[in-house]
């Protein structure tokens, strides 16, 4: 057994002592040593809490049974312009005053009795001069209830434009559906009254009215063109287009009867475009249609044009145009004018500043000229009138030999030419147009109603050695073989085949490319009877 007091040479009762206080010494190490461990910790805790709340992106504020803020975090403190020490001890609605018009005050308190989350929606808070869509999140935390604001504005835009795109496409499925029989009957109006004039001189006054009459009709078509640009597809089928004749006829049209004047102010070098001729006019009738309806009392409206360069890519309205060569148009009005807020909105679908129409005009033209690879703006003051600027890539001035046009324009005095020609449509006053019309011109003429007989027919004039020179075929046939598959089947007899492609519905992808589909160029229904000779001549000469 070991002597204490040998060892430490000290009387045993302070031996004791002295162990007493090492012991006690160590066992208050210990424990201090695990209070700052336990410290340490909660600091650690803490901090990374504070780490999570500054990085929330909503705003968050916690709330206490009495109203008051007690925490706030950075996102809230930015937003909303004040300190955290300015908002702490506030009631939420002094910050925020909106909120006071909202159930959350109320749903504070309830949150914490209750311990349930609530959610509210749509609710429109102003910070500063801008006004956002929230989302308020309440959940208890303890004794309090911590409120989170989520920006939703966003997110409700795009699923307001999606709603928006998703009516437009409605209406162009709708409009799909009674384009081709609306075409086809606008069709048969156009070719009796190419018939009559052909009997009829040109000097006669019943000529002039039904040359009005005939103007008139084709621009009817227009109504089922103006929602198709809604619809899928609608690819411009383009054409080289030189716009002083364009901008001439289609504003004196809309203008005609009204008591707004045009002023013009276009370089005779001017340079052309490469558009779809039809979309086109559509884009001038609504900026004309708009600048009328802006001055009721009449005034002015002034049409400019200029060649533009760009050296390097620009952004227009949301859209980039690469480095080139452009066209830009000008429309200015001396109307009324119109808002910042109204003019954040313009473009949109169903916005209209008029008592009356649809607020699809704009929303049109706006499709249109991004469709075509250019932009257009609007300035405006109220009480000032408006200016619309159109941009277009310009096209080479030289029209390619290879590019007949989408729509011919001519007099009814054409020469004769022989040949033959089988022409396919559903629609019986078409075939019987043709037929009639055609053979005036020196054609021989045979009609088929559906794919099956087209091809009996061109297989028995291959067979007889005479095969037809030129085939006419409707794209849209109700029921069995459709344009496109009889078109196949043509081309296996004979793959040189001259087929001109038809339809009443002008934004099928066939249209848009018919080349590729191996048709020599396209005539769009209502035609007259010139435009459908003219396309003819045009195919049967081709070399």
């Amino acid at each position: 057994m070991v002597d204490l007091e040998s060892v430490f040479n000290v009387p045993l009762l302070k031996v004791g002592v002295m162990l007493g206080l090492i012991l006690l010494l160590a066992a208050g190490a210990v424990q201090y040593t695990e209070r700052g461990k336990r410290l340490r910790a909660i600091q650690d805790s803490e901090a990374r809490l504070n780490a999570v709340i500054e990085s929330i992106n909503d705003d968050m504020f916690v709330v206490g049974q009495d109203g008051r803020i007690e925490l706030v975090n950075r996102t809230a403190e930015e937003h909303w312009g004040r300190s955290r020490t300015a908002m702490i001890g506030q009631e939420l609605g002094d910050v925020i005053p909106e909120i006071k018009e909202t159930p959350i005050p109320d749903a504070i308190g309830d949150t914490v009795r209750s311990g349930r989350h609530l959610t509210m929606q749509n609710l429109k808070l102003t910070a500063g001069e801008s006004s956002r869509l929230y989302e308020a999140r309440l959940f208890p935390f303890e004794e309090s209830t911590t409120v989170l604001f989520h920006d939703v504005t966003e997110r409700q835009q795009a699923e307001d434009e999606r709603l928006s795109i998703s009516k437009l496409e409605s209406i162009g499925l709708l409009a799909g559906g009674i384009a081709h029989d609306f075409n086809n009957i606008m069709t048969g109006v156009l070719g009796y009254i190419s018939f009559a004039k052909l009997d009829m001189p040109q000097d006669s006054p019943i000529y002039e009215r039904l040359t009005e009459v005939e103007r008139a009709a084709i621009e009817a078509k227009t109504l089922t063109q103006q929602l198709l640009t809604f619809a899928k597809g609608g690819t411009p089928v383009k054409e080289l287009i030189y716009l002083p004749e364009v901008l001439a006829e289609s504003a004196a049209f809309v203008l005609r009867g009204s008591s707004v004047r045009c002023e013009w102010d276009i370089p005779v070098d001017l340079w052309p475009v490469r558009a779809d001729i039809s979309q086109l006019k559509q884009v001038v009738h609504n900026l004309v249609i708009n600048a009328m309806q802006a001055m009721p009392n009449g005034g002015a409206l002034t049409i400019r044009g200029a060649n533009l360069v760009l050296g390097g890519a620009a952004q227009i309205k949301g859209r980039t145009l690469a480095p080139g060569f452009y066209v830009k148009m000008t429309f200015s009005d001396q109307g009324v004018g119109m808002t910042a807020e109204q003019l954040k909105n313009i473009f949109d679908p169903y916005f209209t500043t008029k008592s009356t129409g649809t607020g699809l005009g704009l929303t049109t033209v706006y499709t249109i000229i991004g469709r075509h690879e250019g932009a257009i703006t609007v300035d405006s003051v109220p009480g000032e009138g408006a200016t619309f600027e159109v941009y277009l890539p310009a096209a080479s001035q030289a029209a390619t030999p290879d590019s007949p046009p989408f729509l011919v324009t001519m007099s009814s005095a054409l020469p004769s030419t022989e040949g033959g020609v089988l022409l396919m449509d559903d629609e019986p006053v078409i075939r019987e147009l043709a037929a009639r019309s055609l053979t005036q011109y020196g054609l021989e003429v045979e009609i088929s109603d559906n794919g099956e007989q087209a091809l009996q027919l061109y297989r028995r004039s291959v067979d007889e050695g005479k095969p037809f020179d030129v085939v006419v075929i409707d794209l849209t046939l109700p029921g069995g073989m459709g344009g496109q598959e009889t078109m196949t089947h043509l081309r296996k007899i004979n793959p040189n085949i001259r087929a001109i492609v038809s339809s009443g519905y002008h934004h099928s992808p066939i249209i848009a490319n018919y080349k590729e589909h191996g048709f020599f160029c396209v005539v769009s229904k209502p035609y007259r009877v010139q435009d459908l000779f003219k396309a003819i001549q045009d195919a049967m000469h081709q070399k």
